[in-house]
């Protein structure tokens, strides 16, 4: 995206709903040295006629010198409409004026969500308006193909959101991206997004954990989770005088334990038998438990 930026041609991006492709043209229009206010994107779903497509599509040509346009979903408008469109791109003049006029300078981006022959084949994208957009196709895949981005996405996500929010958010517990890598995210960036917006309307805390995001399904018969890190409890216990907790993820938190029909490892120890002192009679007493999202 940030090599084609450059380059004077209209751009196709590429990808599954929800994969980012609006992002890449984002990218595309900072890099390219484009104002924020000069992006400009027209979703083409809402065009209610060819006629309503075409005098929508006029306007935002018309006066689109420097700026970057995009066409979100071109191949649902209608059929002449796309021809249209794809005539003033191939020639670079603006429809039915007179004198004619050339297209001004600006950044051509459609956002299609399969790759352009599939969508000629099924007779939903013009072959004229595939022809145009051929040139510079940018695929974007599936987020479950490229885990490397999952971290990046989700924290600039929750930044974004928490600004959003006046929020000071943190982050996300490791645990909490444990599940986040493992989860598929079917939805993609969207899902995620939602997923993450969700979360927050559901705590106040300035860290997310698996549970506020929803992603974990259970604990396999050696404690480790199957989707993301179960919620544990860590244990801190007296012994000689001295408090050492107990190893991480050895407990589940007794409250969700029974809802998800799991045991824990082993029972939670009781308080030390022997004590020297009536300072560590009264300490001993009690068990130090605290609960952690890790």
């Amino acid at each position: 995206a940030r090599v084609l930026a450059n380059l004077d041609g209209p751009v196709a991006s590429i990808g599954p709903a929800g994969t980012g492709k609006m992002s890449v043209a984002r990218i595309m229009h900072e890099h390219g040295g484009g104002a924020p206010d000069m992006f400009s994107q027209l979703d083409c779903r809402e065009f209610r006629s060819r006629n309503d497509a075409n005098r929508k599509i006029g306007a935002e040509l018309a006066a689109g010198q420097g700026r970057t346009l995009v066409f979100k979903s071109p191949h649902l408008m209608n059929g002449e409409a796309q021809a249209r469109l794809a005539r003033q791109m191939a020639s670079r003049r603006l429809a039915d004026t007179s004198p004619p006029q050339a297209l001004p300078r600006m950044r051509l981006i459609g956002l299609f969500p399969d790759s352009l022959e599939r969508l000629v084949r099924r007779g939903q994208l013009h072959e004229q308006l595939a022809s145009v957009f051929a040139g510079m196709p940018i695929n974007v895949p599936p987020i479950r193909d490229r885990k490397q981005a999952v971290l990046r996405w989700a924290h600039k996500i929750l930044g974004q959101e928490g600004v959003r929010r006046d929020r000071d958010m943190k982050g996300f517990t490791s645990d909490a991206e444990r599940a986040m890598l493992l989860y598929d995210w079917p939805g993609n960036i969207s899902e995620m997004r939602q997923c993450i917006c969700d979360a927050l309307d559901k705590t106040e805390k300035n860290w997310l954990t698996p549970v506020d995001l929803g992603l974990f399904k259970g604990i396999d018969p050696e404690g480790a989770a199957e989707m993301g890190a179960a919620l544990t409890c860590r244990i801190y216990r007296l012994e000689d005088g001295r408090i050492s907790p107990l190893p991480s993820n050895e407990f589940l938190l007794p409250a969700l334990a029974p809802k998800r029909g799991i045991k824990s490892k082993n029972p939670v120890p009781g308080p030390p038998s022997t004590a020297t002192s009536l300072f560590f009679s009264v300490l001993v007493s009690v068990l130090l438990v605290a609960c952690v999202f890790s």
